[in-house]
């Protein structure tokens, strides 16, 4: 498989999973898709790195957002929890 159909195939499935209601699914969902374009780079070609460092960072950027999406959410649970 080319590289540009490795790279729309890891965005794929991860747009499909982002669908899911669970903000944890969904985090590692993008943690997955970011180990996966990661592995492309024992593999890539030195003249397609910069496509590869490009979806890499797209799918890093998702991760911490919804990484911190989750945090957020955990705080305001916990903090909705406290007794007065």
């Amino acid at each position: 498989m080319s590289l540009d159909a490795e790279i729309a195939d890891a965005f794929r499935q991860l747009n499909e999973q982002l669908k899911a209601s669970d903000p944890r699914a969904r985090r590692d969902a993008a943690h997955e898709c970011c180990l996966r374009l990661e592995s492309l780079r024992l593999t890539v070609r030195p003249d397609h790195m910069g496509l590869l460092e490009a979806a890499c960072e797209r799918a890093q950027c998702t991760f911490d957002a919804l990484h911190q999406d989750l945090q957020d959410r955990l705080e305001w649970a916990t903090s909705e929890s406290l007794p007065d």
